[in-house]
């Protein structure tokens, strides 16, 4: 198995760059913090079609918008319904042991642990349940009892250095204690009550390019704080498709004049592991 599978839909790659391209191609649209009012007249549209409020994913087949360009805006699908003006479809309260039943079935359907995209397309869970839940899809595999999938396990064998905590905590002090990403408000208080942790400091450049042929990792120059940028969970996979760029760069550089706002501004993103 390739170490690049695309968290959104589950599809394997040979490289980090087919796996960036990918992303940009075919999901950029979905990675797009669009207007809430375009979103919620959407959402209408396709309940007058089908008669009825529509469910996430039927929201995904007809929908202008997707399931996840509305739960990225409002924070959930239903959350998404409410704002349209329709009940929510779910009223109960899932527990850990439902988002876990849910990994274990689907890693029975298909022989290993699921990818987060799989989990989207064919799970009755969104991949953000468990990012909120759990803190993300790997510690959600863990907590599921499956070993993280090599990728992350590469990135974990990289040592952050003995200078992470200082750099780490001026980037946190510069950004605010915020998270970077365009329109995004989550605060380190506000990412510790969602999602249990604290809000993540991400590397530009990932730390792997910092390992020279000798096997050394220079933390200096990994850890240097122009190379650091708070961000939350939710947006942190995001920042990965664009790097070594900065989001909110792209963002102010594509921004159309004439608006004045990031309302609908199309990110032309590229993508490189992060």
């Amino acid at each position: 198995m390739t170490d690049h599978i695309c968290d959104y839909c589950g599809e394997a790659f040979a490289t980090s760059n087919e796996l960036g391209g990918h992303v940009t191609a075919v999901h950029r649209r979905d990675q797009i913090v669009t207007d809430a009012d375009v979103i919620l007249d959407d959402i209408r549209r396709v309940a007058d079609k089908l008669g009825k409020p529509p469910t996430a994913k039927e929201m995904s087949e007809h929908g202008e918008y997707s399931q996840r360009v509305c739960q990225n805006k409002f924070g959930s699908w239903n959350e998404a319904l409410r704002e349209a003006g329709y009940a929510p479809n779910r009223k109960f309260r899932l527990t850990d042991q439902d988002l876990v039943d849910e990994i274990d079935r689907l890693a029975e359907q298909l022989g290993r642990p699921p990818s987060s995209g799989e989990m989207d397309r064919i799970g009755e869970y969104h991949r953000w349940t468990y990012d909120h839940r759990f803190g993300g899809w790997e510690e959600a595999l863990t907590e599921a009892g499956f070993s993280q999938p090599r990728s992350y396990q590469e990135r974990s064998e990289i040592p952050y250095g003995p200078n992470w905590p200082e750099q780490r905590r001026q980037a946190l002090e510069r950004d605010n204690f915020q998270c970077q990403t365009p329109w995004c408000e989550t605060t380190q208080a506000d990412h510790q009550e969602q999602v249990g942790k604290d809000i993540s400091v991400h590397h530009l450049i990932p730390r792997k390019f910092f390992v020279g042929p000798d096997g050394q990792f220079d933390h200096e120059q990994a850890n240097r704080v122009s190379n650091l940028v708070t961000v939350c969970s939710k947006h942190h996979l995001i920042w990965e498709a664009v790097a070594p760029q900065r989001l909110d760069t792209i963002v102010d550089a594509t921004q159309p004049p004439e608006r004045g706002g990031p309302d609908g501004v199309a990110l032309a993103l590229r993508g490189d592991e992060g």
